[in-house]
């Protein structure tokens, strides 16, 4: 069974990412061969639609945030994009906060908790919805809600 199948993470990009982290996986890299890489990025069959999902959760939870990352990535696309998030959020570039990046980092913490018997991080209405029972999450659908 498929990791996004067997965890019901669709929409929560990255949580595949550590669970197949903790567990030691190593997943192939298109030119690098095997090496600890980002599951969700490299694998995931339903990558590129889990990441839009992530996104309207993002946009969802802090629309602010992501409505400011977004206008920044349509004027300074690139490397200078941290850059000048950082300036328009008024901190120090090593202080700069990419909403998308942040919760996907999260996602990650969440999904090497889970695959290590560990409880997942209280995150207020981002909580992901984690069901211990069934060791699956509450896949998103149509659009996120909040759990």
């Amino acid at each position: 069974m498929k990791l996004e199948d067997q965890l019901g993470c669709f929409g929560y990009f990255g949580f595949g990412a550590g669970f197949d982290w903790a567990k030691g996986g190593l997943t192939a890299v298109p030119g690098d061969g095997p090496a600890p890489a980002n599951y969700c990025l490299h694998t995931c069959r339903r990558a590129a639609k889990c990441w839009l999902a992530h996104r309207r959760r993002v946009q969802l939870f802090v629309p602010e945030a992501a409505r400011q990352s977004d206008q920044v990535a349509r004027t300074r696309p690139g490397p200078r994009f941290l850059e000048v998030l950082a300036r328009a959020q008024g901190r120090a570039l090593t202080e700069a906060i990419e909403p998308y990046s942040a919760v996907m980092t999260a996602n990650a913490v969440d999904g090497m908790a889970v695959a290590t018997d560990q409880p997942l991080r209280y995150r207020g209405p981002m909580t992901l919805p984690w069901d211990p029972k069934t060791k699956r999450l509450t896949p998103i659908a149509d659009g996120p809600s909040r759990h």
